[in-house]
């Protein structure tokens, strides 16, 4: 088989496009895994730090909207065991202020390796800085721990397993 100039220069043409193209895509694939890990506080988790937040805030803004009705069963079902809550009689008004995502991870590292989440040894964590204000009706006033007003607490929020939904664990200071 004789090979011609013109043959000989579209096979170079189509190797180096298969060649080219097998480079762009290993050079893609090593940048989606590069972000992915650096994005990754947590090597077992491949969501990024983005869709977790947006996920868990969603969860804290449902628990604070059911604590407004009030509704018991709705508010806990955000919670860990850890975390339900026996009774919300007692208030009389509840709203979110703000949330703040936990972005250089301090908060999260504490929990994980001091907290309640060294105990329990969570698939993921989360946590936020929140700020609320928080009215107890007035016959509760005097019993309440803390006085009625404006709160700025950390809430430590917890996956089971992969496939688990977010769950409040812990909300203090």
């Amino acid at each position: 088989m004789k090979i011609t100039i013109r043959s000989a220069v579209n096979i170079t043409i189509l190797l180096c496009l298969m060649l080219f193209n097998g480079c762009e895509r290993k050079q893609i694939n090593n940048l989606s895994s590069t972000s992915s890990s650096t994005n990754n506080s947590n090597s077992t988790n491949s969501i990024s730090p983005n869709i977790k937040s947006v996920e868990a805030k969603k969860i804290i803004n449902d628990y604070f909207i059911a604590l407004k009705d009030p509704n018991l069963e709705a508010s806990n079902k955000f919670c860990t065991d850890n975390y339900k809550l026996k009774n919300i009689n007692k208030l009389k008004d509840i709203k979110l202020i703000s949330i703040s995502y936990d972005v250089n991870g301090n908060w999260r590292q504490d929990y994980l390796t001091k907290g309640r989440g060294s105990i329990i040894n969570p698939y993921d964590a989360i946590c936020f800085k929140i700020t609320y204000n928080i009215q107890y009706k007035p016959e509760f006033e005097q019993a309440s721990t803390e006085p009625s007003g404006i709160k700025e607490k950390w809430a430590n929020l917890i996956k089971e397993t992969e496939t688990s939904q977010w769950k409040i664990d812990e909300v203090g200071d």
